[in-house]
């Protein structure tokens, strides 16, 4: 990670280093003057001081200045249809050498008298929207959407010279209009075996067209829209359903054994002996244990006998079994309470009163908890089907043919348990927590497979009509 940020630090370095040393001199070397009076003056307004820079200038800016007076007089006895625009653009970059001379003192002290043709470039501008309004009338009498568009281009270019050049808004009209290609969007009546509206894709189908009205020089219409408007597609989009099926649910059950040891499961009370005061605890009944670990999935459980357990050593725990005290080892608490025994003696199974002078402490008991969980799934499969097909109105041609499928699966699921909630896991625990829900109708059904026809519809009108 180190290298990798020495890198990147290394290669903003060098980009800093490689941008301050454009002093023009590259860029007059190659034969681009006019690149290196910009590079030139922008050095100096960053570093007065460079000589390179001054060098640069004062050798770059009369080539760039007698380069693009000889280009434009040259296209003034030309037969260029773009002599006006490409003299305007050399006029441009001549002005802009002058402005950004005068903006850089030391610039100014190497070309003291930069030369500007703002007098002249009025009407330049006009004679270039004259030059581009021409064309475009050459282009929009074609009568073909191609040239219609190029048309349309070129008014906009007119304008771009002089604001709303004689009738260059009403051109850019008619050229909007012949260039504009209509298409019908139909959707075909669902079948009534479907037993849906189909209102909602219909809806999402027509917000969708009309958010791209006249992009790329494409509208959209519903029938509704074309009918009242009196005009005739170029193209036509169908939409058709093919098919709609809601399966059976499918329900699944199963059942899964828990245990979890490590657990505590009960505290006693004991007299404090001075192994309590040692380092580790003086007996093994206070271990920290983690409570959350897997546990040992064969615990023992047939230690259910009256009998003392003689693989204990250390403290015995009274039991009250049936009316009769037993002490027994902790191995054996677990089963002697899932078989209703309580702890402490039978006379007093709150634990004896003891001398005041005696400490209690509380020594937890660690055992194995179980529990049985029962999960249940209900699942509802949808399908549907729809194709899409553009054709030429006129010809009839098809130009393209698609069908989609779509597919749903619904799912619930929820869970019980039987037993100590703590063999089960977080996420157990929140699956019991859930209950079943009501399977969707056939209209949540239909508009949820609708959602994957309207992304896969659009996908595919978009990449259609993308260069078209």
């Amino acid at each position: 990670m180190k290298i990798n940020i020495y890198y990147l630090v290394f290669a903003i370095i060098l980009g800093f280093s490689i941008q301050s040393c454009r002093t023009g001199k590259k860029a007059y070397q190659k034969g681009n003057y006019y690149l290196s009076v910009i590079q030139s003056v922008d050095k100096l307004r960053n570093q007065p001081k460079n000589k390179k820079a001054k060098a640069a200038l004062r050798e770059a800016y009369p080539l760039a200045l007698n380069t693009m007076e000889l280009n434009s007089q040259n296209l003034l006895a030309s037969n260029s249809p773009d002599k006006w625009k490409l003299i305007l653009n050399n006029y441009n970059k001549i002005n802009r050498m002058y402005e950004e001379i005068l903006r850089s003192p030391e610039a100014l002290k190497v070309i003291s008298q930069p030369k500007n043709y703002y007098a002249e470039i009025e009407n330049v501008k006009k004679n270039a929207a004259e030059e581009s309004y021409a064309k475009g009338l050459t282009f929009l009498q074609k009568n073909t959407r191609t040239d219609a568009i190029t048309a349309y281009q070129l008014f906009l270019e007119a304008q771009s010279y002089i604001a709303n050049y004689k009738d260059t808004n009403k051109k850019l009209e008619e050229a909007r209009i012949m260039a504009t290609l209509i298409v019908l969007v139909l959707q075909d009546p669902l079948p009534v075996s479907f037993s849906v509206s189909g209102n909602y894709f219909r809806n999402k189908i027509d917000e969708y067209l009309h958010s791209r009205e006249a992009q790329n020089f494409i509208e959209y219409y519903n029938p509704a829209e074309l009918a009242s408007m009196g005009l005739q597609p170029d193209h036509q989009i169908l939409l058709r359903y093919q098919e709609f099926d809601i399966g059976n649910v499918y329900f699944k059950e199963s059942k899964e054994q828990l245990l979890r040891d490590s657990v505590i499961i009960a505290t006693i009370k004991r007299e404090k002996t001075a192994d309590d005061n040692q380092p580790d605890g003086g007996n093994n009944n206070n271990r920290g244990g983690d409570n959350n670990r897997g546990g040992d999935n064969n615990a023992d459980d047939n230690n259910n006998n009256d009998k003392d357990d003689k693989d204990d050593t250390h403290d015995k725990i009274k039991v009250c079994h049936k009316g009769k005290t037993l002490e027994i080892g902790q191995s054996a608490l677990q089963a002697h309470l899932a078989h209703g025994d309580k702890i402490g003696a039978c006379n007093d199974r709150k634990g004896a009163t003891v001398a005041s002078d005696k400490i209690m402490i509380d020594v937890p008991i660690y055992g194995t908890v179980k529990a049985t969980l029962t999960t249940y799934e209900k699942t509802i499969t949808s399908t549907a089907m729809l194709s899409m097909t553009i054709y030429e109105t006129q010809a009839g041609k098809v130009l393209k043919e698609e069908i989609f499928p779509a597919k749903y699966v619904w799912i619930t699921k929820w869970g019980t348990f039987n037993g100590d909630e703590r063999a089960l896991t977080k996420a157990q625990l929140e699956l019991c927590e859930q209950k079943e829900h009501a399977a969707p109708t056939r209209d949540e059904n239909f508009n949820v497979l609708s959602e994957q026809f309207f992304k896969k519809v659009t996908q595919n009108i978009n990449a259609f009509y993308q260069n078209y």
